[in-house]
């Protein structure tokens, strides 16, 4: 099972929003913000790891996912035996309901690929495992924002993306279809 998903991040991803204060105060910090240029993470996860990754500054359009998507994922199909249906690693593909993944398109090059789409309904994260994988890999940048902070963003986002261990993407594709089923 393969899934795939994009994330965003820019300046504000390393701020801190809670703080230690005496009971009954609130507390209040003071920062100079500037939004800075903005990035969109797209990636690919399967239960081996992070398998595929790009980096857009800004939004990314169709017409980037679309190519992320043949380039990456479609490459599998020449790279491993003709795949079956449910039978084989990465023979499911699973998108969200995000307006830059074209069904049709998408659809079509999976059949053709011997790869099987699970599109999901809208507003459903929580049937995504690579959604509960960004929780992950903000939390690594807000964990060590010392070392994020001088480091160009796209070096950051690898280094975030670099940290994560195939057991840990393991463990979010279970746990969203263990006990959860998407519905169809």
């Amino acid at each position: 099972m393969s899934t795939s998903a994009s994330a965003r991040r820019d300046d504000r991803t390393t701020n801190r929003p809670f703080a230690w204060v005496q009971s009954g105060q609130y507390s209040k910090a003071h920062s100079l913000f500037v939004r800075g240029r903005r990035f969109t993470t797209i990636a690919v996860m399967c239960s081996t790891g992070v398998v595929a990754l790009r980096i857009v500054e800004g939004a990314a359009t169709r017409e980037i996912f679309t190519s992320f998507f043949y380039d990456e994922v479609v490459r599998w199909a020449w790279q491993v035996p003709k795949l079956q249906v449910y039978s084989e690693q990465r023979s499911v593909v699973v998108f969200d309901n995000c307006a830059i993944h074209s069904k049709d398109d998408l659809e079509g090059a999976c059949e053709v690929n011997g790869l099987q789409c699970l599109f999901l309904p809208p507003y459903s994260p929580i049937y995504n495992p690579i959604e509960k994988l960004f929780e992950v890999i903000k939390r690594w940048i807000q964990n060590n924002r010392g070392l994020v902070c001088r480091m160009p963003p796209a070096d950051a986002i690898h280094a975030a993306f670099a940290s994560v261990t195939p057991t840990a993407c393991a463990n979010r594709i279970r746990a969203v279809y263990m006990y959860d089923t998407p519905p169809m």
